[in-house]
């Protein structure tokens, strides 16, 4: 199977409403993990229509980017009920009120699949720098993979995520981080499975795989940029 582990719907800072994206995602014949930003509402939708897991992407009061993947629907609500807040505030780049150390020991207790999207970019959210601190080591190890493909990052980047998790022995996965339904699938991870258990199982083990099927140019980065930045402003 093969999944882009890494969507935006406008729900939160995309442009496309989740059934464009389930729509293109049987289009290309994959699964699709709708990531949205401090909310779970687009990834159960998309849980009952094609293969997917849920998930969201969530940023720590001291703005360090996280991808979390549940086991289920139930605990992904639960957690939402319990844990999320946000500070609010325009381009709060979705911050909630919990910070890295707490956001991660929470998603720890429901047994979450912790990933780092894009450690490599630019400030503020450069979560290389806080996670390979030595002080941090403890909770580095309940991270469970590094993004080290994003088809929003240049490869440069892209490579020195991927040369930070071979370094730190962790699986590595690849996502679109998609904003607009075009780009979705650039990016894919790949795993011999059926189900979203045994997806999570393969990477854990790291017996997936990083297809690369386009690379979004600088151009089309910049206007990505510009399109999530704009919905940022919508949004708020």
């Amino acid at each position: 199977k093969y999944m882009d582990m890494h969507v935006h719907s406008n729900l939160s800072d995309g442009s496309n409403n989740v059934n464009e994206l389930i729509s293109r995602a049987r289009e290309l014949n994959i699964g699709a993990c709708i990531t949205d930003h401090d909310t779970i509402k687009g990834s159960l939708i998309a849980c009952k229509e094609i293969l997917s897991i849920p998930s969201t992407e969530l940023t720590s009061s001291d703005t360090h980017d996280v991808l979390a993947y549940f086991n289920s629907e139930k605990d992904a609500n639960e957690f939402f009920k319990k844990n999320v807040k946000r500070q609010g505030g325009r381009l709060s780049f979705w911050r909630i009120k919990l910070n890295s150390v707490e956001l991660i020991e929470k998603l720890d207790d429901y047994n979450a699949f912790v990933v780092l999207p894009h450690p490599f970019i630019r400030r503020p959210k450069l979560s290389y720098l806080f996670f390979s601190d030595d002080k941090n080591k403890k909770l580095l190890k309940k991270i469970d993979a590094i993004e080290g493909v994003n088809s929003f990052l240049s490869s440069s980047r892209n490579k020195k995520a991927i040369e930070w998790a071979e370094k730190i022995s962790k699986p590595i996965i690849g996502g679109s981080d998609c904003h607009t339904v075009g780009h979705m699938g650039n990016v894919l991870t790949g795993c011999f499975a059926e189900t979203r258990t045994e997806f999570l199982e393969e990477i854990r083990a790291g017996k997936n795989y990083v297809i690369v099927k386009k690379e979004m140019h600088l151009y089309n980065r910049m206007t990505e940029s510009m399109i999530t930045i704009w919905n940022n402003m919508k949004g708020e």
